[in-house]
């Protein structure tokens, strides 16, 4: 092309007019294979098209971890309005959990107080405030991500990119929680994002408030930025700002959390400790579950469909693809950068380590979403690339044929129509819990309040969490069940010092505690859930009289459902496969109030 306008601008006039043309068609040729014909999308754009998903996220998706509820909504509750559940991650003698964290949490729902919401809304409303703050801060970042990383491959793996942050499963759960995996996601997703930019300072501070404000083990994921910052700027310089990030960071985390537990403590320090201990027999995450080494495999699939084996296989199928592209063209423009490399090796670092430990949750692939978004794009593209070459070259008929765009085409539309009804299933499905505790909150505020329990059994890890239990009067309670496990208790009220006391009940072995319990007769509340499979007979009211159905929601009854049809909301079929249950709420018509 540099030739043809060097032509163009030595011919003399009127007489390049045919080699103009000539060239424009070489030109839009070019463009044509190399960018599908189409733009990068603009900021605002993209900022639209991802956040609109996260707010319904934020709006209608359940908390499908007691560890959101527990550790991370319950604390936070207790720091803004002086009561809530604790557990032993946050007594002074473990010291697991930061308080830092729950603090930028805490403004923005100070903030909501501030702009009437809380007046207006009650604390229910500072609890989706929170969340929509969550899903718009994760919406900017992905944006960021989306328009400053992917848009260094092509438009039409930038566009992928969008499509998978906006709409996947795995990231339409992940942007509105309220999680450290989630917290580490967004600040390692701007760590690569200032990588890329060349801004390698910042992609330090940044990794490095994912991994101490957030999730120590996220820093793992920033292996490869770490690496090829060492190798470009030294030893010396890397040691030296990253010594500075860490004071930067860690001296007010340090700061934060040594305060709340009277005594000096680093979280992230003691929780590395805690789950590095797998093989101690007795402690570690393995106390809480191991599943097999395929888990995240079906989780992955479940999450993003075709790209997460599209991801998996770009690693293998670019570089054939971009030997394809420079075949075509000799513009630099088919060439991956380097740094490409970088961000594949993290996918299979990460999912090959993450795969390999016993214990193994959801959100420990948080932090690698955005990633994986942009992996599955290229892989995509790269296989529709080959696809398209392939049959070009058997099929003289088809080179003015659009293959790899009919192609690419068809996998967004299938990729966006199954996340969307894995979305949709998990609301239809799941969401129950946050619709009873609102019922239990107004109803008992109608009979004109009162100090009560609501109690809960076996379903206390869908507790959502004191937020919704509007009314002050509230408390929740726990009734004995097939669980063995440890439970959380009450944080102390009206003590300036909960958050230090030393206090007997909590254990690090996860051993049940039966002073948690109370009695049915003590519950004002009891909520439940009624399965018509459920083989374990619920004898929380067995022989009682006095007790009224006030709240009652549909909810999934899994084992009679059908895998596919409860995975998946198929309109007209998944009615036909899917049986459910009754999310319940009872009150005690026989007391006022229980305390």
């Amino acid at each position: 092309l540099r030739q043809r306008r060097k032509q163009m601008e030595a011919a003399p006039p009127g007489k390049g007019g045919d080699t103009e043309d000539i060239s424009k068609g070489k030109k839009g040729e070019f463009e044509e294979m190399e960018h599908g014909g189409w733009k990068n999308v603009e900021f605002i754009t993209a900022f639209v098209v991802i956040l609109l998903p996260r707010l319904i996220s934020a709006a209608y998706n359940p908390i499908a971890d007691c560890d959101e509820a527990f550790n991370y909504w319950e604390p936070l509750h207790f720091i803004m309005y002086g009561w809530g559940m604790q557990t032993w991650e946050y007594s002074p003698k473990y010291a697991l959990r930061s308080y830092l964290y729950l603090h930028f949490h805490s403004a923005m729902g100070s903030a909501a107080s501030m702009l009437g919401i809380e007046a207006e809304f009650g604390r229910r409303g500072v609890f989706y405030a929170i969340r929509f703050g969550l899903a718009i801060f994760s919406s900017v970042v992905d944006t960021l991500f989306a328009t400053k990383v992917a848009t260094s491959f092509s438009p039409m793996v930038q566009k992928g990119c969008i499509l998978a942050l906006a709409v996947s499963a795995g990231t339409f759960n992940a942007g509105a929680s309220f999680l450290p995996q989630s917290f580490a996601r967004d600040f390692a997703t701007l760590s690569y994002v200032s990588w890329y930019s060349s801004q390698d300072f910042l992609s330090i501070i940044f990794m490095g408030i994912s991994a101490l404000v957030g999730w120590p083990f996220g820093v793992l994921v920033g292996t490869f930025i770490g690496l090829d910052i060492l190798y470009r700027r030294g030893l010396v310089w890397t040691s030296a700002n990253g010594a500075v990030a860490l004071i930067l960071v860690a001296a007010p985390l340090a700061t934060v959390d040594s305060w709340y537990y009277g005594r000096t403590v680093i979280a992230p320090l003691n929780i590395a400790i805690y789950n590095s201990r797998v093989h101690e027999g007795e402690k570690g995450g393995t106390l809480y579950g191991t599943e097999p080494w395929w888990y995240f495999c079906l989780n992955l699939l479940l999450n993003f469909n075709l790209f997460f084996p599209a991801a998996l296989l770009s690693g293998f199928v670019q570089p054939l693809s971009n030997l394809i592209k420079r075949s075509k063209s000799k513009t630099t423009y088919a060439k991956q950068p380097a740094s490409g490399w970088g961000i594949m090796l993290a996918i299979y670092f990460w999912f090959g380590l993450f795969s390999s430990l016993p214990h193994k949750e959801e959100r420990f692939m948080y932090v690698l979403y955005p990633l994986l978004c942009l992996g599955g794009s290229l892989g995509i593209e790269a296989v529709c690339t080959i696809i398209n070459f392939v049959f070009k070259k058997i099929f003289c008929g088809l080179r003015k044929f659009p293959i790899k765009s009919v192609l690419v085409h068809a996998a967004w539309i299938l990729f966006g129509s199954l996340s969307v009804m894995r979305n949709y299933a998990i609301i239809k499905n799941y969401s129950a819990p946050l619709s009873v505790y609102t019922a239990v909150s107004d109803y008992h505020t109608a009979k004109g309040g009162g100090a009560a329990k609501v109690c809960v059994g076996k379903e206390w890890y869908r507790f959502p969490s004191h937020f919704l239990l509007d009314d002050d009067s509230l408390r929740l309670s726990y009734l004995k069940s097939g669980f063995t496990g440890q439970l959380p208790q009450l944080y102390l009220e009206g003590d300036s010092n909960a958050t230090r006391a030393m206090r007997t009940g909590f254990n690090d072995m996860n051993r049940e505690e039966v002073s948690r319990y109370s009695k049915v007769s003590e519950c004002s509340y009891i909520v439940d859930l009624i399965l018509p499979s459920h083989k374990e007979k619920d004898a929380y009211l067995e022989g009682e009289v006095g007790w009224e159905k006030i709240a009652s929601f549909p909810f999934l009854d899994k084992d009679a459902s059908a895998a596919l049809t409860r995975s998946f909301y198929v309109p007209g079929t998944s009615e036909k496969y899917t049986s459910w249950g009754e999310y319940v709420a009872f009150a005690n018509t026989h007391t006022a109030s229980a305390t």
